[in-house]
């Protein structure tokens, strides 16, 4: 009986223990838990966070850009661009608080951003708000500038691509002459090609009387077909094949003129590039002051200056001879390029719904991989050509 009663004591005594360490190891568990779902969910909200962040900055970037970008009403233009670009799925436009400078002299925009994003669960550890800020600052610095379009309007470049093309270089257009100090430092040529490249009434001066001629010229013989050697080494055979129907415009400084030549581009015949591109450096080539008229000739090379050349093509370079493409015609091309470049030119060259092979060559053509753009899109196309004008106007993110 009393083994009995002691052995009765002792679970007794066992049973409460239990009791008590259950009690203590599920407030544990259950403090453990409540961690693990703070810090889960936590580190979910600090990510959503983040990505509100970035948002904020792009529609920062976006509106300083615009800004700096705009003639007048630069802080308002600013505005705009804020609000088009914030994702108002993540943040709400109405909680951003939005600080906006404008320095005229020094053509700059500061965009400053700061907004809050509330939690749920870090509110559990105290942190009620996230704040988020963004700044950016973009400037603009308008430097002279000698530009030359060589653009494909041959066959395969009908129906929508050739609208692309018409939208895509208005807009680039755009972008060249939308600060004040453009149209006194920034000169554009167009130089619309096929087969071969239309020069106008320019082609007078030379070419020879042989022939039915029709506004085009074939190639100078020897190296002079692949550089801008100047007209009096001799002149060009007149061209009895059909032109493209648009003539080269010379550099002007007349948005609205190369607004109206872009607008007015028609499509036809085979495509080469490489005559299209030597005709693009002797648009801009000092050696050719003589044949563009007073207004179009070309400034001398200037370290001050900047000249650079745009090639946009859809094919690969083929004509009647070589309708399945030729490796004389690719290699002639990369010649040009690296003639223009060997002058300081800086070389684009764009792509647009072009096979591989045309994509190899023109990537060889451009000064460097950051000057070719393949755009398989008429958006994409609408990025090339606005980057380009961009970086040429020197609008840049600045901070």
């Amino acid at each position: 009986m009393l083994t009995m009663l002691s052995t009765t004591r002792r679970s007794s005594t066992f049973r409460r223990f239990v009791s008590e360490t259950t009690g203590s190891l599920t407030s544990i568990v259950a403090m453990t838990c409540l961690t693990i779902v703070i810090l889960t969910g936590g580190a979910v909200e600090v990510l959503s966070a983040l990505g509100a962040r970035s948002e904020l900055r792009q529609a920062a970037d976006a509106a300083a850009l615009a800004g700096a970008r705009a003639r007048d009403n630069n802080e308002l233009t600013a505005q705009q661009f804020f609000n088009v670009n914030l994702d108002q799925s993540t943040i709400d436009a109405a909680g951003v608080e939005l600080d906006l400078t404008w320095d005229a002299a020094d053509r700059s925009m500061q965009v400053a951003a700061t907004t809050q994003v509330n939690t749920i669960l870090l509110g559990l550890a105290g942190i009620d708000r996230i704040e988020l800020t963004a700044f950016s600052e973009a400037r603009s610095d308008v430097r002279p500038l000698e530009l030359s379009l060589v653009l494909d309007v041959t066959g395969s470049m009908s129906g929508t691509k050739i609208a692309a093309l018409r939208s895509s270089a208005s807009s680039m257009i755009d972008i060249l002459y939308d600060s004040p100090q453009a149209q006194d430092n920034v000169r554009t040529a167009i130089v619309p090609f096929a087969e071969r490249v239309n020069l106008g009434p320019y082609a007078v001066r030379l070419t020879k009387p042989d022939g039915r001629f029709m506004g085009c010229s074939e190639p100078r013989g020897g190296p002079a077909r692949l550089n801008d050697a100047p007209p009096a080494i001799g002149t060009l055979p007149a061209n009895t094949r059909p032109c493209p129907n648009i003539r080269i415009q010379p550099l002007t400084n007349n948005p609205a003129q190369l607004r109206r030549h872009i607008n007015s581009l028609t499509t036809g015949g085979w495509t080469r590039v490489d005559h299209a591109a030597a005709w693009g450096f002797r648009s801009i080539s000092p050696l050719w002051q003589g044949v563009w008229g007073p207004n179009g000739a070309p400034a001398d090379y200037d370290p001050n200056l900047l000249k650079a050349a745009v090639l946009m093509t859809d094919g690969i370079n083929q004509d009647a001879n070589a309708p399945n493409g030729s490796f004389a015609y690719d290699w002639d091309l990369v010649s040009v390029c690296n003639a223009m470049k060997a002058e300081g030119i800086v070389v684009y060259a764009i792509t647009f719904q072009a096979p591989p092979a045309a994509d190899a060559v023109m990537r060889n053509c451009a000064s460097g991989d950051a000057e070719f753009f393949r755009s398989p899109t008429p958006a994409e196309l609408e990025r090339a050509l606005t980057e380009i004008a961009n970086e040429l106007t020197a609008l840049r993110l600045s901070r």
